[in-house]
């Protein structure tokens, strides 16, 4: 039997979409990192002087494993420089806390909340 999908979000060209510079390393574990993508577009034909519009963001988690793939591989450690990489890298931990439980209950309020 055939099911028909509907969608309110209005049908993406990918053409038209890009994303430079927009992939961060934002938060690195003993063997997992959180990567941040930021994804924009341009309305149209899209040409150098156009204004690029913020679609959305999404986080990863990524596991690194040993080749035998039967444990974690330690990954190099994350050493945030600027503001806003410190500013990510803290929110990258408090997503762990959040997902592993162990947040205080003050995160859990303030996060999951707004």
């Amino acid at each position: 039997m055939a099911r028909e999908y509907h969608s309110s979000i209005p049908p993406v060209r990918y053409a038209a979409v890009r994303a430079p510079s927009a992939l961060q390393v934002i938060w690195v574990g003993r063997s997992s990192m959180q990567v941040q993508v930021e994804l924009s577009r341009r309305d149209g034909a899209g040409g150098p002087g156009r204004p690029w519009t913020f679609i959305g963001f999404a986080v990863f988690v990524l596991v690194a494993r040993t080749s035998d793939r039967t444990a974690g591989a330690q990954v190099p450690p994350l050493v945030p420089r600027t503001a806003r990489e410190r500013e990510l890298f803290e929110c990258g931990k408090v997503r762990r806390m959040l997902v592993w439980g162990t947040a205080p209950e003050a995160l859990h309020v303030r996060y999951l909340r707004s």
